[in-house]
């Protein structure tokens, strides 16, 4: 799988913002004192019906790379939906408008009604009606960046297997597009509508081609 454009572009230019440089100095873009880097990082691998390889150490490594810029990581491995919930509440209340805010999930998700929800461990879901009660809305982790007035936000979405749910499947595979417009940076594990690979490897492949294979300028562009 090839990532898209505008997903690679997205990936860099958040580590660009986050990388300390002369220009950023020289352009009075450098990190402020009093700034905030607080990440939310979540990998749901057991799934009962459909479990996946790579979520857990696609988050562990996230999590690590995030700490070595500087970010205070919320972390939660194999979250249930009242665990996910606990974790966003826990980041939301470290975020201002001096942070730079970064939200990063792997795992099952799917979209309803083009709502994008992330599959919590444990989920029993047998219709539509029931997705929205017992799966996670990703836009409340977007709206908390949002109303936080965040200097930068970032939401990225390693997401797009098809449904786990035996009993029900969405009628329309992989996520939908979200936060269309100014706001924080967002990128998928692949296009709008379409699914992402789960990785033969250690690691997802939007993990590995985005973050962690290649310096990011390289990554293969479709």
């Amino acid at each position: 799988m090839k990532l898209s454009r505008i997903n690679c572009l997205s990936i860099a230019l958040c580590f660009a913002l986050l990388a300390p440089s002369a220009w950023a100095v020289d352009k009075g873009l450098a990190r402020p004192l009093n700034e905030q880097r607080v990440a939310l990082v979540i990998g749901n691998k057991d799934y009962a019906d459909k479990p996946l390889r790579n979520p857990l150490n696609d988050a562990r490594d996230m999590k690590s790379a995030l700490e070595s810029l500087g970010f205070r990581v919320v972390y939660r491995e194999n979250a249930n939906l009242a665990q996910m919930d606990d974790a966003v509440r826990e980041f939301a209340r470290y975020l201002d408008k001096e942070s730079v805010a970064l939200f990063y999930y792997s795992g099952h998700g799917l979209q309803v009604d083009g709502i994008n929800y992330l599959v919590p461990i444990g989920a029993s879901i047998a219709s539509k009606a029931e997705v929205k009660s017992r799966a996670y809305d990703a836009n409340i982790a977007l709206g908390d960046i949002e109303e936080s007035g965040a200097r930068v936000g970032v939401v990225l979405l390693d997401a797009c297997r098809d449904s786990p749910l035996r009993s029900f499947r969405s009628s329309v595979g992989g996520l939908a597009q979200m936060g269309v417009g100014s706001g924080p940076i967002i990128a998928f594990a692949t296009a709008p509508g379409q699914t992402a690979e789960d990785g033969k490897g250690r690691n997802g492949t939007f993990t590995k081609q985005a973050v962690f294979t290649q310096p990011l300028e390289k990554v293969k562009l479709a």
